[in-house]
């Protein structure tokens, strides 16, 4: 297994017998009794085969490893001293520790020794049971459903029907949001559980040691206290500057400019939106299918022909996302040898900007008024005639490549740790006019360099999961507050001991707002999806 090491010493030179003690250091070891390990072996009927423990005198294990991560049971490998051929692929293995009767790791067999082996040590490995979350396909649409609800369907209906993934309610927290359309086609479950963690904000999901799927609120709570010198040996933390950000740029990943603020029946010709800065009288937008033509603004109310363009008028939720087509009509008809487009209202057009008409291209080399000087046939394109009320689209305005929408920086950063720029795109279905407040939110996450480190040769007095934060208390008084990130468990003759990988929480607390934008873009993708589907 790639993410495993065995430790130092050599399989086969310590067996499990009596107490092993190693002074100086915080390692610790466990005679033949309870208090050790038992690792039970399961067949596909869920009856136990086979068990081998520290309490068996000639026992065969040499050695266990194990990984719990965020995502749950992680990885886990066992070496044995003999070949141990009942042992199969997707085999349930439980590993219980210091007399535990749950287990700290429950996965499944994905690797052995092939018989006639010239090794003399037999390692078998395996995976937890979250990797089962891709062997589960969704093909299913909810509409107005809050989210936990969803993911105890696909628990329920799917991953314990189809997996030996269980169910538990209790372990799915409710999120008080509720999506108005998902639909997952022929999706992974374990997409299809991260798409609705990733709506949900703040969530993550996996299965744990009980093979339960759990999908709950991200922790920032310390729940582990470590001293050096007594409960762990060694910790190196670094400040790792690798991706720090404390200039940046927001860029527009998509032409939606703001979004309604109020829903919007089919026959109204009055809309309210978030922000109608990016919005003028002539302009032409688009909700979801339909195109409106603005005749009017009014701060943030917007006076509309619906049904636009021969669109079709329709009902539009609050929240639903605005693109501006950035397009106008032409004025007068034109024949190939024409310089100039007369056009009916001049807005977002300027020097240098591609115009569309027809299928023709044009570079505008000129402005006056409504009347725009142009180059014809641009970008290989071909000169043609024009009628009278073409459709223009500004190929400049309309295309995001290069729209900078906001900028920020944080001068305490910059002191600190020298000038660090970065483009941030703001998801693909957000507004402009939520531009700042991502911008805002992605400087604080990323101006400060993240502490990163491994606590080694940890003491093993009780199950430590990866969940919450731990405070670190270094020899000389340094503290630390970090995410745990990974604990990877080792068992030998040497005893049991563990290391803990710390660092920053998966998501950091999102503000409510962001929260709030991130859902909006889940809802709108999945919409979208519907529309394009």
């Amino acid at each position: 297994m790639a993410n495993l090491r065995f430790g130092r010493y050599r399989f086969g030179r310590y067996i499990f017998a009596g107490t092993v003690v190693t002074s100086g250091t915080s390692t610790i070891s466990y005679p033949l009794q309870t208090s050790g390990y038992a690792v039970k072996f399961y067949n596909a009927s869920g009856i136990k085969v086979k068990e081998f423990s520290s309490e068996m005198k000639d026992t065969t294990v040499l050695e266990i490893q194990f990984t719990l991560e965020q995502t749950g049971c992680a990885d886990f490998a066992i070496a044995f001293g003999s070949y141990q051929d009942f042992i199969v692929y997707n085999m349930r293995v439980d590993i219980h520790l210091l007399g535990d009767a749950n287990p700290w790791f429950s996965g499944f067999i994905t690797k052995r020794p092939k018989p006639g082996t010239s090794a003399n040590i037999y390692e078998y490995d395996g995976s937890g049971f979250y990797d089962k979350l891709n062997d589960v396909i969704i093909n299913r649409s909810y509409e107005n459903t809050e989210l936990s609800t969803m993911v105890k369907a696909i628990a329920k209906q799917d991953l314990a029907a189809k997996t030996k993934v269980l169910y538990n309610g209790s372990k799915i927290y409710m999120t008080s949001y509720t999506a108005s359309k998902m639909q997952f086609k022929y999706q992974a479950a374990i997409d299809a559980i991260g798409d609705l963690a990733d709506m949900a904000a703040n969530y993550n999901y996996g299965v744990d040691a009980q093979r339960e799927l759990f999908f709950r609120p991200i922790s920032s709570d310390v729940l582990y206290t470590f001293v050096q010198d007594y409960h762990f040996q060694n910790f190196e933390p670094e400040d790792n500057v690798k991706n720090l950000a404390n200039h940046i740029y927001v860029k527009a990943s998509s032409a939606y400019i703001t979004a309604l603020s109020e829903a919007a029946e089919s026959s109204s010709t009055s809309i309210k939106v978030k922000s109608a800065v990016r919005i003028l009288v002539g302009d032409t937008l688009t909700l979801d299918n339909e195109q409106v033509y603005v005749s009017a603004i009014s701060g943030t109310t917007l006076t509309v022909t619906r049904a636009y363009n021969d669109s079709t008028a329709a009902a539009h939720g609050s929240g639903t996302l605005l693109q501006n087509n950035y397009e106008t009509k032409t004025n007068a008809s034109m024949d190939t040898a024409s310089t100039g487009v007369n056009v009916v209202k001049n807005n977002w057009i300027n020097v240098n900007d591609i115009l569309t008409i027809d299928s023709e291209q044009m570079l505008v080399i000129g402005l006056a008024g409504n009347s725009i000087s142009v180059k014809r046939a641009y970008n290989s394109t071909t000169a043609a005639s024009h009628d009278n009320g073409a459709t223009v689209t500004n190929k400049t305005q309309s295309s995001t490549s290069n729209k900078i929408l906001y900028e920020c920086s944080d001068s305490d950063s910059i002191n600190s740790y020298g000038l660090f720029e970065a483009v941030k795109s703001i998801p693909s279905t957000m507004s402009a006019d939520d531009a700042q407040r991502w911008g805002d939110y992605q400087l604080q996450k990323y101006k400060d360099a993240v502490v990163t480190g491994t606590l080694e040769n940890v003491r093993v007095t009780e199950k430590i999961d990866v969940y919450g934060k731990c405070r670190i208390i270094c020899h000389d008084g340094t503290e630390y507050s970090l995410a745990i990130v990974k604990v990877a468990y080792d068992v030998s003759s040497k005893g049991i001991t563990c290391s803990i990988t710390v660092g920053a929480l998966a998501a950091d607390d999102l503000d409510i707002f962001i929260a709030k934008l991130v859902r909006n873009q889940k809802n709108q993708e999945y919409l979208q999806n519907e529309e394009d589907n």
